[in-house]
């Protein structure tokens, strides 16, 4: 009598094979000789005790299981129920980049998720324009910012005006910023795209955020005369606070009018230069001593 031993991953059986009938044949049972093949096909990898399996409570996962383990899309798509199929074909095509299964998917959501995957991977935009869900859609255009048209193509207007703005950052194009909608996000994109740059000038289209532009292309160009152009009281402080960090220049820590502000401006300066000296300018306290201890270190 010929007798072979196979291990059952995930099962306390042992299929034995007694000169042809396999120990799953022995169970009395249905669902038990079922339970018994499909950890079998598990184990052994052949789709062969799949097909065995009566029940398609069994049946299905058996056939899905193996065909992500073998990366083989056949399998998958000999699962009858719909989920378990399409979650295999799903898996499939991501770990084979193989995206034209996306096409064989039939649920929305995993459909959805495989052309979203496929047109990261491949840089395909046209596998967006086969996605049906609306955010997940306008997710994947926004990834091609790179491409305007990819903007154009995005339905909610808050991430088309985010997509224009990423766009016009990477590409150093203000012409970018004029197709946002809000006027704070277009002020924002023109104003970083002044200090990018260091052009004052593209700050006087500027109505709500101009203030804030001037402070950026100050600390971009190392021009504290900028900052005396600013109106807002604010702004100048943190244009001149900003400044004087950058250019490790504790006198421009004076022109700050906060007094707050301007401790913390010799602090912050005294700190970067480890000067412990400029301390000094610190009244007896806290804070001072705090500035003493980290600028010596």
């Amino acid at each position: 009598m010929l007798v072979s031993i196979v291990a059952i991953s995930g099962c306390t059986d042992i299929a034995l094979d007694y000169g042809g009938t396999t120990f799953c044949e022995t169970r009395e049972t249905q669902d038990d000789k079922d339970d018994c093949y499909y950890h079998q096909a598990k184990n052994t990898k052949n789709p062969a005790d799949c097909a065995k399996i009566e029940s398609r409570e069994w049946r299905d996962p058996c056939y899905g299981d193996l065909g992500k383990a073998k990366n083989d899309a056949s399998l998958c798509k000999q699962a009858e129920g719909v989920g378990t199929r399409d979650k295999c074909l799903l898996y499939v095509a991501i770990e084979t980049s193989n995206y034209q299964l996306c096409d064989d998917i039939q649920t929305e959501s995993y459909k959805d998720t495989c052309l979203f995957q496929g047109a990261s991977s491949s840089s395909d935009i046209s596998l967006c324009d086969k996605i049906t869900g609306k955010v997940k859609k306008d997710r994947c255009v926004s990834k091609f910012t790179e491409k305007e048209k990819s903007c154009e193509s995005i339905e909610d207007q808050g991430r088309k005006d985010a997509c224009y703005s990423s766009l016009a950052g990477e590409n150093n194009d203000i012409s970018l910023c004029d197709k946002i909608q809000s006027q704070y996000s277009k002020e924002s994109c023109i104003s970083d795209i002044a200090v990018k740059r260091g052009e004052l000038s593209l700050c006087d289209g500027i109505q709500d955020a101009k203030d804030r532009c001037y402070a950026g292309v100050a600390v971009a160009k190392k021009d504290p005369t900028i900052c005396t152009d600013i109106s807002d009281q604010g702004w100048k402080d943190n244009c001149n606070n900003n400044l004087a960090v950058t250019m490790k220049d504790i006198t421009l820590c004076e022109s700050v009018q906060a007094e707050a502000r301007k401790d913390a401006c010799y602090s912050s300066v005294a700190i970067e230069k480890k000067d412990p000296s400029g301390c000094d300018m610190l009244e007896e306290g806290t804070s001072k001593d705090y500035c003493i201890e980290q600028a010596s270190q």
